[in-house]
């Protein structure tokens, strides 16, 4: 009996180079992917950094209150409870302290340094 060496491709030439081509353009298009994720990653981790200072640079009253809110997920009664103050209290510190943030973070105005205002706690 004789066995046939030859192994038909399965692609003709023609199939082959489409397929070729094909594999291309995913790869470019992997590739861009890639990139705009990576670009996305850097402009968010920047974004991070920039909450992360304006944060740091609240006075301690604005930022204990934006910590435990935001970052451990207490109650107004519970941060009022931990702090020793009224829940009233908390409210108005994080009111401020949203502001403060926001006149910040601005897009519009430079980054400045963030003051402790008068009777601020």
């Amino acid at each position: 009996m004789t066995v046939n060496a030859r192994v038909r491709h399965p692609f003709n030439r023609a199939e082959a180079s489409l397929l070729n081509q094909i594999f291309r353009v995913y790869c470019r298009c992997r590739i861009a992917d890639q990139r705009e994720r990576l670009e996305d990653y850097v402009e968010r981790n920047a974004l991070l950094e920039k909450i992360r200072g304006a944060i740091a640079g609240l006075p301690e009253v604005f930022r204990e209150v934006v910590v435990l809110r935001y970052f451990e997920g207490f109650s107004y009664r519970q941060i009022a409870a931990i702090l020793g103050c009224p829940a009233g209290t908390v409210m108005s510190r994080l009111n401020r302290a949203r502001g403060e943030l926001r006149t910040v973070l601005d897009e519009k105005r430079p980054l400045m340094v963030l003051q402790r205002k008068r009777g601020s706690g």
